[in-house]
């Protein structure tokens, strides 16, 4: 017995709207596809990405068995002129010899994603050096739309001060110094309190 598939697949296209030069795959007009088997996609005439406004899209959608199912739907093409939108940028305080990390919290959307590009530009920092840098946040679309923001990295010399590093100690000495230790003991009681917790 030899059974041969002979129905074509159903299929169900829906109309597109691009932007100029963004490319798109024949699988992008399909909005649902039924096949006992696998199939392909593919245009009968490559759309024109170069040219504004409406254009007549036919879609082929083959299955394992060789069977077509020809489709017709549009695709409407207009130019992009709206920039990205950087978000969640802020400030980002840092103490010396510290790493950064510069995309932590910051998205980038635009109407368009495909080909958006996010380049930082933080060739001014110095992490080794205190004092406050700048880091640019430059966001381009495939359109050439672009976002720009920037933010201040500060570069702090110590996460404390002498003055709270003195007062954190004596909060320590307080609990492990008691009335009545010798020198000797004092020492001893500091370098339990140092192995056990640093």
């Amino acid at each position: 017995m030899r059974i041969v598939d002979t129905i074509a697949p159903v299929v169900e296209v829906q109309k597109v709207e691009g932007y100029l030069n963004v490319p798109y795959k024949a699988e992008d007009f399909v909005l649902s596809v039924e096949d006992v088997t696998e199939v392909t996609f593919k245009f009968t005439q490559e759309p024109d990405m170069t040219k504004e406004g409406e254009q007549q899209i036919t879609i082929c959608v083959t299955d394992a068995g060789g069977n077509e199912t020809v489709k017709e739907t549009s695709l409407t093409i207009s130019k992009d002129t709206e920039a990205p939108v950087i978000s969640g940028e802020n400030d980002i305080y840092v103490y010396m010899g510290d790493t950064v990390s510069y995309k932590n919290a910051v998205k980038v959307t635009d109407n368009c994603s495909q080909g958006l590009d996010l380049n930082i530009d933080n060739s001014s920092v110095n992490l080794s050096v205190p004092g406050t840098y700048q880091v640019t946040y430059t966001a381009r679309d495939l359109a050439g739309n672009e976002a720009v923001k920037t933010v201040n990295v500060i570069v702090k010399e110590q996460k404390y001060s002498e003055e709270e590093v003195n007062a954190l100690a004596d909060k320590v000495l307080a609990k492990i110094i008691k009335d009545g230790m010798t020198p000797y003991e004092k020492v001893e009681a500091i370098y339990y309190y140092t192995r056990r917790n640093i």
